[in-house]
């Protein structure tokens, strides 16, 4: 019986109330899918199937944090150490867990200007709203102009920084490409 599906960012978790194989097509990762009724959220693809005792961990590509989705669970290949075939649920709800893009760098680039890295691509409309980003220290700076130099890379162009002074910066209101919020 399966008890548990706890979702983690990079995989899911199942828990089951007796030590299981995965063989056949339940160890092949294509076999298990996913479905969500949210629009426009992506779809994990599961790229690995690793069993060990009486948890299985399917390692998944990114989906959209807080959407609701439903694991499709392979009809054969799941069996208890006598070789009983698990005889399901074969659905289970899981709730996604995004993982939200971060600033990687944030650097000065000369007194005027400065670069920040993402550590993913993200929705470059909301990436050169200069209100998103807010710069602290000193007497703080104000970012008047972003440009795109690629998927993860900005330009900010900011008020006259001073040397020396360290300053630190806020980014909000950013997604990258799957929805998912910094």
């Amino acid at each position: 019986m399966l008890l548990s599906v706890n979702a983690f960012a990079d995989r899911l978790e199942l828990n089951f109330n007796v030590t299981v194989l995965a063989v056949g097509l339940a160890a092949d990762p294509s076999a298990w899918s996913a479905t969500t009724a949210v629009p426009s959220a992506p779809l994990p693809t599961f790229t690995s199937v690793v069993v060990s005792g009486s948890q299985v961990k399917l390692y998944m590509t990114e989906v959209l944090g807080s959407a609701l989705y439903v694991l499709n669970i392979p009809l054969v290949g799941l069996k208890d150490l006598s070789s009983n075939p698990y005889l399901g649920p074969f659905t289970a709800n899981f709730v996604g867990v995004g993982s939200p893009p971060y600033v990687v760098l944030a650097a000065a680039e000369d007194s005027y200007h400065a670069q920040v890295i993402f550590s993913e691509p993200v929705v470059v409309a909301e990436a050169l709203v200069p209100a998103n980003y807010v710069i602290t220290g000193g007497g703080g700076l104000t970012v008047y102009e972003v440009t795109q130099v690629d998927p993860k890379i900005f330009k900010l162009r900011t008020s006259l920084q001073d040397v020396g002074q360290s300053y630190t910066l806020t980014v909000s209101n950013i997604h990258d490409m799957l929805g998912n919020l910094i």
